[in-house]
């Protein structure tokens, strides 16, 4: 999955595609990353990642968190339900930026 990831980025050289298995806030600590940038798709998710990126603040009080506003086509798209729809093979692929 990384790889496919990866492969959207393939014209941005500067971008690199990391896996983790620790909180984002030290992950982001021991790379030198200072920005969290998170998409929103409505206020649910503005009051769920504004919770998270305070958490990550006390954690990290050099890393801030940047907020995106989705596009209004996609708002309404999760991974939920984009992995749902690929479980019974369903075409996700105008959902995804790399192709299955």
């Amino acid at each position: 999955m990384q790889e496919r990831i990866q492969s959207a980025f393939v014209k941005y050289p500067s971008i690199s595609v990391v896996t983790f298995s620790e909180l984002t806030a030290e992950f982001a600590k021991k790379n030198g990353a200072r920005f969290l940038l998170r998409g929103l798709r409505n206020t649910t998710d503005f009051e769920y990642e504004n919770s998270i990126a305070q958490v990550n603040r006390h954690l990290n009080a050099d890393l801030e968190s940047v907020f995106l506003i989705t596009s209004p086509q996609f708002a309404s798209i999760n991974s939920t339900i984009i992995r749902e729809v690929h479980k019974y093979n369903a075409d996700v692929t105008e959902f995804l930026p790399y192709k299955l």
